[in-house]
């Protein structure tokens, strides 16, 4: 493991990717939503009909995600020049999902298990957002566009300057504490770190962001698909 120099360039070099990731994301959003508002309330479409709301909610926080990954990913492409890909087989390729899947359901139950993760607010709220939209929708946002950008920035981008900088176990530790910070509740932020961590292994294994994104798809879209089923039966 390198010295602790390692760790502070490593600092000042993530730095600008993650404002850039979290103030477009931001600012994007924040702008796209006051405006998805205002026409709500303009009487021109007084007749906007709640599911036609949340659609166009959900394919603006698409678009979102995506113009995010189109605007941080020159860091991606530079930070994966240093890298040399590791193949892995269409077996894995198929395991990778399924076993993030098992383990994905297997923790969320867990965490249902705890009370201060079922009473906090902050999650219950973003929950009922998620959860909110048609499943189709709600597929393609959280299986693909947000596992897209999450693994371009935190571990395609993120990961990669703690690599090299300071070393694998440091890459492995601290892209997978801001993967879990940056959710913002301590209910998604103890998950995501936790999958964050085997995230990060993988990338570390094959030196290609298919692995981990494999991997975050598949737990995504078995907790979605699950929490759907429990609300209609």
């Amino acid at each position: 493991m390198k010295d602790n120099r390692g760790i502070i360039t490593a600092v000042r070099e993530a730095v600008m990717p993650l404002l850039v990731y979290y103030l477009v994301r931001n600012l994007i959003q924040i702008l796209g939503f006051t405006y998805l508002e205002s026409m709500k309330e303009n009487l021109q479409f007084s007749l906007l009909k709640a599911e036609a709301y949340l659609l166009f909610r959900g394919v603006l926080l698409i678009a979102v995600l995506l113009i995010t990954t189109l605007c941080i990913f020159p860091y991606y492409q530079y930070e994966k020049s240093f890298l040399s890909k590791r193949q892995f087989s269409k077996k894995e390729a198929v395991l990778l999902p399924l076993g993030a899947a098992v383990l994905a359901i297997g923790i969320n139950y867990l965490w249902s298990l705890i009370p201060l993760f079922t009473r906090n607010q902050a999650y219950q709220q973003v929950a009922k957002s998620q959860y909110s939209y048609p499943l189709w929708l709600g597929l393609i946002l959280y299986v693909l566009a947000a596992p897209l950008v999450e693994e371009v920035m935190f571990r395609g981008i993120i990961y990669n300057i703690f690599c090299r900088n300071s070393g694998p176990v440091w890459g492995v530790i601290l892209s997978a504490f801001l993967f879990g910070a940056f959710h913002g509740n301590i209910v998604q932020a103890s998950y995501g770190m936790i999958m964050g961590i085997l995230m990060a292994c993988l990338y570390e294994k094959y030196h290609d962001l298919r692995a981990p994104l494999l991997f975050h798809s598949g737990a995504n879209g078995a907790v979605y698909l699950l929490q759907h089923l429990m609300e209609r039966f």
